[in-house]
């Protein structure tokens, strides 16, 4: 049997069990991978009333990186790929494992009849419902709005933007704001993940401004370090083997924070020889990095952790091969009159990134500034899982409390450039009165009159 008719009889198996079916087109992304796969484990067991049952470990091809095998386990107890789910469907299930029960259905004969009782209990254990994510509010209610709510908790949120946007500033923020609210929570820890010198500084100041003692908040933060993309990957194996078995102690890990997650690989790319080789290198670097994704995936969904990474983007726009620099003043200008929009820039990120970070990260955000010397960060929701994307910007002013509130709602494009102005007009008003105020008053000299 071909693996196009195997293909349409896993689409009949579904439709029958399930409100959705699978489309031609997963059908058809997941037949090109069958000639890849490579068999670990497969065992035909004897199920009650003498039917026989397939289980298997297979290693299918990956989507996104040519080379790269991903484990597929297949069984009574549902479905899983070390893909994380990164290439799901409307079905729950990612083409690996697609792929995975086709290659076992055409496999013999009664390669179906065997395949069949496994897909209907994967009917039952993996396909869920639409994501539903539980978020963790914030002070500041600009913030929570932007995040739907508040940051949510056991996937990966992916903040992109240029230095001193305030990308830093959130998660210092935010976990402040848990040690003010759990002071005495002792199980309550943070994790950083490193890959440049971040200064304490703010973070200090963030608690001192709440009344927070700041020896409190710093005992809260455990903090690894790494220089190079390998030793990201190894170090990211070390954290979640040190909180393996951690949760049965209690431990409660409410952040898990990798800053940054770009930095690193283009500390890389900047070693080649020419733009031209940029393509080329890229994949060497993909590996540890989304290995490094991957595995805090890992942690903070079994903690159910808020997962922040942010990713540097300045004045590189690098589209598939094509690339070209703007200086940042000209991609602001372009931006603010919608020549280049928020998602170009992500698309950017993800692009210097790779694409499995694209497809592990599930909530993506622009932060920007409105000029240098301005303390405005201009923001807007790029990609979520479950949120709508695209809505318009917001803008925040960044303090050294954290974040304060300035727009409360989106902006649409078209009136983006229009806001700006306003309030760059009011920033100026208010500073003239500021300094006219704090400007002492001259003294007017009298002298005597002369007398003709």
């Amino acid at each position: 049997m071909s693996s196009q008719a195997v293909g349409e009889l896993i689409r009949k198996k579904f439709s029958e069990m399930l409100p959705v079916t699978l489309s031609h087109d997963v059908i058809e992304r997941s037949r090109k991978y069958i000639p890849g796969i490579k068999e670990v484990f497969v065992k035909v067991a004897q199920r009650e009333k003498k039917k026989r049952y397939m289980t298997a470990i297979l290693m299918v091809p990956s989507e996104s990186q040519p080379g790269t095998m991903h484990r597929v386990f297949l069984g009574t107890s549902g479905a899983h790929c070390d893909c994380m789910g990164y290439a799901r469907s409307r079905h729950g299930l990612c083409v690996h494992i697609i792929a995975g029960l086709m290659y076992l259905a055409e496999k013999t004969s009664d390669g179906f009849n065997l395949v069949a009782p496994l897909i209907s209990d994967l009917a039952k254990s993996n396909i869920k419902p639409p994501i539903e994510l539980e978020r963790i509010p914030l002070s500041t209610p600009g913030l929570n709005k932007l995040f739907g709510g508040g940051l949510p908790r056991g996937v990966m949120t992916y903040l992109v933007g240029p230095y001193g946007s305030g990308k830093t500033t959130l998660w210092m923020q935010f976990m402040v704001e848990q040690v003010a609210k759990e002071p005495d929570n002792k199980n309550m820890i943070f994790i950083l993940l490193q890959t440049e010198n971040i200064v304490f500084d703010r973070l200090k100041i963030m608690a001192e401004t709440r009344g927070i003692d700041w020896k409190t908040v710093q005992s809260k933060i455990i903090i690894y370090e790494a220089k190079t993309l390998n030793e990201m990957a190894r170090t990211s194996e070390r954290i979640l083997e040190d909180f393996t078995y951690a949760k049965d102690a209690g431990i409660d890990i409410r952040g898990v924070f990798l800053d940054s997650v770009t930095m690193l690989y283009k500390q890389e790319l900047q070693k080649s020889a020419s733009k031209q080789s940029i393509a080329r290198d890229s994949f060497l670097f993909q590996g540890p990095m989304g290995s490094s994704v991957a595995l805090l995936s890992q942690l903070a969904d079994t903690y159910n952790s808020v997962y922040i990474g942010t990713g540097f983007m300045k004045s590189q726009i690098q589209i598939v091969k094509n690339i070209f620099t703007l200086g940042e003043e000209e991609l602001r200008s372009k931006m603010l009159k919608g020549e280049i929009s928020a998602e170009d820039f992500v698309s950017a990120a993800f692009t210097i990134g790779g694409g499995t970070l694209q497809h592990f990260v599930k909530n993506a955000y622009w932060f920007g500034k409105i000029s240098k010397a301005v303390e405005y960060t201009l923001a807007a929701r790029v990609k979520t899982a479950d949120l709508p994307e695209n809505v318009g910007y917001m803008i925040f002013k960044r303090s050294p409390s954290g974040f304060e509130d300035v727009s409360h709602d989106f902006i649409e494009q078209e009136k983006l450039s229009s806001f700006i102005r306003k309030l760059l007009i009011e920033r100026t008003s208010a500073q003239k009165g500021e300094e006219a105020q704090k400007k002492p008053e001259t003294p007017v000299k009298r002298g005597r009159r002369r007398r003709k």
